[in-house]
Order: C-alpha cells, then sequence, then structure tokens
C-alpha cells in the first residue's frame, strides 16, 4: 500500500510539472551514428575544438566561496528515494548531457532536453553498442570515492555500476524491492553487469533511442552512490565494495537496520560520499548546505586541460524561499547567482527590469520555459467539437498578453507540445500553415461565428480546474478573452494534490490548465496526447493517427528518427486544436560579475556538481 501511495506522488509530481508549465584526462564524447539499420553505434571522439568563445571569461583562478540561492533543499541524499532528494552536489553519473567545449551560439543548454550528439563521457571513458540491445560502457579508470567514511577513498569501478541499478531497480545483488520512481523511468533497462573492474555491459529489453535516452539521462536515477553507504540504509546480502576480492573489492562494510521513511531515508548527512568535485562538509536542514572542494577529484576543464577541478575552494547553498528576501541578498552580494529552473527561485521579467535599473552591475541571461494553456476534454460536449475547440484558440489575445501582461519579454508566438528551442523535434511557428496560424491568432469575431456553427449562437458556460499555485492572474485574463466571445469560463482552485489527483483519474469534466508548450523531454511529452496514457493526457484524446505517431516515436532506432515522429505528432496535434496552448516565456537568471565561466546554461536540478565546479571567482573582482 505504502508503495502505491508513494507511485502516485512520484506521478503527481511529474505531470505537475508538465503541466504547469582521476589524472589528467583528455575528454570523450559520444555520438549516436544517424542509421536506418537496425544497428545503431555511439562512437566516442575527442574534443579537438580551437575556437576558443569561452576566452571572453579571463583565465580561471582558484581558491574563493560560491554562494548559490536555492529554495529549499531536503535531508534526503540516497539516489534510491527520488522525491524528496536533494543528490545535485555529490554525486555523478556516467554520461553528462553538456559538452564545455561547445559554442553556446551553437547550442545554448538552456533547458532541459540535450541531443545525444553534445553528451560527453563523465565516470564512463568511452560506450559502443555491441548489437541494437547491448551497450559497453568503459568506466574511466583513476577515480576514487571521496577520502571519507564510509567509503575512504577507494576506487570506483565497474561493480559500483552494477550495484547501483541493481539496488534501484531490484536486479540482482540481493535487492528484492525496486524504486518504484525507477520503475518507469527506467523501464527499458533490463540488466547491468560488471564484466571486469572497468567494463559494464548494459542489456535493453528492446532497441531504440528511447532506451538510450533512459540510460543516459542525467537525473537522480542514474547518479551513483557507493555500495558501502548504501548498506547503512538498505542492508542487502550484496558483492563486496568495489568487486571480487580479486579485483580488489573488500568485504560488505556493516549495515544497520531499514529507517525508510514516507519521505525517503532518515540520513545522517556525515555519510554522504560520492565521487564528485564537491564534498558535503556541512549540512543545516532547511537553512544550508556547505561543501569543500574534493583534493582528490579525477577532473580537468574540458576548456583548460592543464586545470583541475573545481576552482573554488567552498560551494555555499544558502536556502532562501522568499525571492524578494533573495533578491536583496543578490543585490548585496551575499549570493553570487539565483533564478532558473534548478532549484533557485526564478526570476520574472520584471523583477529582472528592476535589477537592471538598480543592479546594472549584476549580468541577466534568459532561458526559456514553458507556456500556459487551456486543456478542455476532447471526449466531452461542447469540445468534442472542433469548431468549438478553434474558437477558443481565436478568443485568445497572444499578442497583447505578450505585450501587456509579459512586458513583451516573448515574441507571443504561439507552439506546440514543445519550446521551439527543440529544433528538429518542436513544429515551429515559423513552418506553420497560413491555415494553422489563422486559427491561432486573435480574431474574436471568426471565433462568434465558429461557435455560432456548432450550435453556440449565444455562447455556453464552462469550468475549469486549475492549482492554486498555478498563475491564477493569468488565467483570469484568459477568462476576460473568453467572455468576450460568449464564453463564461469559471475557475475553480484546488490545492495542489487534489488538483493532480483529480486530474489524472479525469475526475474534471470540462477543461483544466495546462496543456502549453513545455521544456520537459520529448519522450515525456509525446504522452500528452496518446490514449494509452491517463497521467498526461488530461484531454481524454483517443486518435489512432496520433498514437500511431507516438508508436514510431517510441520504436525510433536513432534520434533523426525519433525527431521527425515527434515534429509530426507535434503538427497533428496543432491542427486537431486540442488544446488551447499560449506561447513559450522566458524566466532570468542573475549572477554577479566576478563570477566567471557561467554562459546562461540551465543549471537543471542534478547539474549543479557539473557547472559549479567549473564557475570561478574572479580574484582581482571585490565582493
Amino acid at each position: 500500500m505504502k508503495r502505491r501511495v508513494f507511485l502516485l506522488l512520484c506521478i503527481l509530481l511529474v505531470t505537475l510539472l508538465v503541466f504547469n508549465a582521476c589524472s589528467k584526462t583528455t575528454t570523450t564524447t559520444a555520438t549516436l551514428t544517424t542509421s536506418s539499420t537496425p544497428v545503431t553505434t555511439i562512437s566516442p571522439s575527442t574534443t579537438t575544438t580551437q575556437s576558443h568563445w569561452w576566452d571572453k571569461f579571463g583565465e580561471p583562478q582558484y581558491g574563493g566561496t560560491i554562494t548559490v540561492q536555492l529554495s529549499s533543499i531536503r535531508p534526503n541524499f540516497d539516489t534510491y528515494s527520488f522525491f524528496p532528494g536533494d543528490w545535485h552536489m555529490v554525486y555523478e553519473a556516467l554520461i553528462a548531457q553538456e559538452n564545455w567545449t561547445v559554442d553556446r551560439a551553437e547550442y545554448a543548454f538552456n533547458a532541459d532536453f540535450v541531443p545525444m550528439k553534445y553528451f560527453s563521457g563523465e565516470l564512463a571513458e568511452s560506450w559502443k553498442m555491441a548489437d541494437p540491445q547491448t551497450m559497453i560502457v568503459n568506466v574511466r579508470k583513476g577515480v576514487h570515492w571521496q577520502n571519507k567514511p564510509p567509503v575512504n577513498g577507494r576506487e570506483f569501478t565497474a561493480y559500483d555500476v552494477q550495484h547501483h541499478y541493481n539496488r534501484v531497480l531490484a536486479l540482482g545483488d540481493g535487492y528484492t524491492e525496486p524504486s518504484v520512481m525507477y520503475v518507469q523511468w527506467l523501464s527499458l533497462l533490463e540488466s547491468v553487469k560488471a564484466d571486469d573492474k572497468y567494463t559494464v555491459t548494459v542489456k535493453f529489453k528492446k532497441p531504440g533511442v528511447v532506451a538510450l535516452w533512459q540510460f543516459f539521462d542525467q537525473v537522480p536515477m542514474n547518479l551513483i552512490e557507493a555500495p558501502e553507504y548504501a548498506a547503512l540504509y538498505q542492508p542487502t546480502p550484496t558483492t563486496p565494495a568495489g568487486g571480487p576480492p580479486e579485483e580488489g573489492g573488500g568485504g560488505p562494510p556493516p549495515g544497520g537496520p531499514p529507517i525508510f521513511g514516507a519521505g525517503g531515508p532518515l540520513q545522517d548527512w556525515h555519510n554522504i560520499v560520492g565521487t564528485g568535485p564537491w564534498i558535503l562538509s556541512d549540512f543545516v536542514p532547511g537553512t544550508s548546505e556547505t561543501l569543500t572542494r574534493n583534493p582528490d577529484y579525477w577532473g580537468y576543464d574540458e576548456r583548460h586541460p592543464a586545470n583541475k577541478l573545481p576552482y573554488a575552494n567552498t560551494l555555499k547553498a544558502l536556502v532562501i524561499p522568499d525571492v524578494a528576501t533573495a533578491i536583496s541578498a543578490l543585490r548585496t552580494g551575499k549570493i553570487d547567482i539565483m533564478g532558473g529552473t534548478g532549484g533557485s527561485s526564478p526570476i520574472s521579467w520584471q523583477q529582472a527590469a528592476s535589477l537592471s535599473k538598480t543592479n546594472p552591475e549584476l549580468v541577466q541571461f534568459s532561458l526559456p520555459t514553458g507556456g500556459g494553456g487551456l486543456c478542455p476534454r476532447v471526449d466531452k460536449a461542447p469540445f468534442n467539437d472542433i469548431r468549438v475547440r478553434k474558437a477558443l484558440n481565436m478568443a485568445i489575445d497572444r499578442e497583447g498578453l505578450a505585450k501587456g501582461y509579459y512586458g513583451s519579454s516573448t515574441s507571443g508566438e504561439p507552439a506546440g507540445m514543445l519550446i521551439p528551442q527543440y529544433k528538429g523535434f518542436a513544429y515551429p511557428y515559423s513552418e506553420w500553415s497560413q491555415e494553422l496560424k489563422a486559427g491561432h491568432s486573435y480574431n474574436p469575431s471568426e471565433a462568434k461565428k465558429l461557435l455560432a456553427e456548432a450550435g453556440y449562437p449565444r455562447g455556453f458556460k464552462t469550468h475549469i480546474i486549475a492549482s492554486s499555485d498555478s498563475d491564477l492572474q493569468l488565467l483570469q485574463a484568459l477568462k476576460a478573452n473568453l467572455l468576450d466571445v460568449g464564453i463564461d469560463m469559471e475557475i475553480r482552485t484546488m490545492d495542489p494534490a487534489a488538483y493532480m489527483a483529480f486530474g489524472t483519474s479525469r475526475k474534471h469534466e470540462q477543461m483544466s490548465y495546462g496543456g502549453g508548450p513545455s521544456t520537459f523531454k520529448p519522450a515525456n511529452i509525446i504522452y500528452m496526447f496518446y490514449s494509452k496514457d491517463v497521467n498526461l493526457n488530461w484531454s481524454a484524446t483517443n486518435d489512432p493517427m496520433y498514437d500511431a505517431l507516438a508508436d514510431r516515436f517510441n520504436a525510433a532506432l536513432t534520434e533523426e528518427e525519433a525527431a521527425e515522429a515527434f515534429k509530426a505528432a507535434d503538427k497533428y496535434s496543432l491542427e486537431q486544436y486540442w488544446t488551447v496552448p499560449l506561447f513559450p516565456v522566458n524566466t532570468f537568471v542573475v549572477c554577479q560579475p566576478y563570477l566567471k565561466g557561467y554562459s546562461g546554461e540551465n543549471v537543471f536540478w542534478n547539474r549543479w556538481y557539473y557547472y559549479t565546479a567549473r564557475w570561478w571567482i574572479d580574484k582581482n573582482i571585490k565582493k
């Protein structure tokens, strides 16, 4: 029963996000070769770029403290328990969804999804496909766990990789209870086995790019913890730490009784050990997290290959949940960076504009985020008539909202399931037909005509459910637009948990707030209109043509094939007017001028350790 409740909480969390919108080493990257044949090959290639676009930051400097603002820090550091958890500062993954040398003019890395051609090796030095369902991963040599109990600096090996996946998916090593969240997120992973100390064989349940995305995704399910640490919280008869004795492993550490609670294990932060650049040295629940430089870290700066990482001596995360208070701390130099979507409080265009006036020395970057929208039940009247759905779209003054409500900080061009920055996947507005553009343009007289043709000459009454933490002011503006064409929409707010439970069980009879362009990964959003999905398909769409496109996407062997299928699905959904999507908007990141190396990347949940290790404080500019 507890597992079911926990699974529901996890599903609700994901859905809510969707709807509310060693020694010196040469870095290697891996690219997916486009192929129409069943065998997909991933081959590593050495980064040899000579384009030093990063010279604008100057020469990196060592020392100092980088202070970041977070809206919250949870006392759970175990990757096994995704919700709630904080695992973004200490652990590392096999693959990095980043390439530090790629020019940001080529790819900005400012949203959640990153094409695989930009991935680079982290704990994995290289990888290749032996056959369509088998990957061989070469683990990087010379990587050591942080030199603190309970691991005490032993070498990281392939057996650690095997142990992690066996633990979270209950695939072996004596584990019998999988992490319910990862059973879904790693649903295509069959097995992960260490062949020797530095080689791992990964088996997938079926071939295709979606399986690779799951394994490459740099989220907590792929961040690797030590067996010795796991034994403290979930003791089982595991493989000895680091591998068999003949491979240099020791015996399993002593375990204790399991102390898992509803929100995850109750942990002693002193036991948190990773392979990453930062060592957790102090933790005050709900207040702060302090990390110090790992002197034995294996990584070097890909832009400056002679430089060992990290640059700063200390990384400090301060919990400042109130945005106004956090902005005040930014103004006074108490924090060095805030904003974006990585756990730091987002900064609105109004706040960014105010900071430009009061603190012009601060450096600002805009990041794309999703947009709001209306999601009608297309299986129920009046929304089962495409003329009504089209009228809804033509009643919305997107251009007026972009100029007035968002202060011209966005173009106001509508988008489908994805933000246009996901090139190749999203169906961009520039390619829309004139008919489709007209159907998403403000035209109240035409909207009234369509309503009359559909049998509603005087409009109709309807209602919409919305979470109490949604943008209710925006929703009021949409309500006013609809009222101008005779549609009287009652707004019914619910607390977030009730809203999610109501929507995923499809208890709503008319509309829900959401369904606008998203920054989530295509492999998640494809289910928005998939008839077999009940968690994301709040519109209750049941269309064989869309389902066929989604199935084609999920069966794609290459990223290019998947992109083509998704783009076709995005186009088709827009032509059916299943939702009333608005437009992508921007959030802002603001940092101090002395914080160097940051280029406007999206420091998403679990990428803090990667970026902060590569930033530095310019010693010539004083705080």
